[in-house]
């Protein structure tokens, strides 16, 4: 019954995994947002303004927050907005210390130092799982987006890539703020009249 139970979490976990993989390597576009009569300098400014004020709060993981990366970062002509991680694992430091106590253990020696070291591991090991999972799900789900600016006429236009989970969750709201508005529908019926 256990191990069936552990199986299902396995086979979920890599199901999650894999998933976050692929959503880091397919994009989800938004294509030819006008900046209307704006010059590319001042639509990057528009972009990472923007980004910086706007997070996911859906699946928040690792944080729904977003960052601009200077290093990848062309400006005025191409962005990368990075999905900020916070600091350090959930079980970092209970990890690090289970195994020095672990390793003091072994320094006893005989029959004390082998139920120590045993003790310790059987206890410290769900610590150092949880701390690994989370780094690797940190690796998995990580996400970011590319906006590629360019200049037409007096307009500018940019092109989205959001990859990554947080990233495919935050394009609606890239896409509600940063899109041309509807026009009122007593404005629609004179223009088809």
């Amino acid at each position: 019954m256990i191990w069936t139970l552990l199986g299902w979490i396995l086979m979920v976990g890599l199901v999650v995994a894999g998933a976050g993989l692929l959503m880091r390597m397919i994009p989800v576009n938004l294509k030819n947002i006008r900046f209307a009569d704006t010059d590319m300098e001042h639509a990057f400014y528009e972009v990472v303004g923007f980004s910086q004020g706007v997070y996911e709060g859906d699946l928040g993981f690792p944080s729904g927050f977003f960052y601009v990366d200077p290093e990848k970062t062309n400006e005025p002509s191409q962005i990368r907005i990075v999905e900020a991680e916070p600091s350090g694992s959930v079980a970092d430091g209970c990890s690090e210390y289970i195994g020095s106590f672990a390793a003091a253990g072994l320094d006893g020696g005989g029959l004390y130092g082998c139920f120590w070291f045993m003790a310790v591991a059987a206890i410290g090991s769900p610590f150092f799982i949880v701390s690994f999972l989370d780094r690797l799900y940190r690796f998995c789900l990580k996400s970011r987006i590319e906006v590629k600016l360019r200049q037409a006429s007096s307009d500018s236009f940019a092109d989205f890539a959001f990859y990554g989970a947080s990233g495919y969750l935050v394009r609606k709201r890239y896409r509600l703020a940063l899109s041309e508005p509807p026009k009122p529908l007593a404005s629609v019926e004179e223009s088809s009249a």
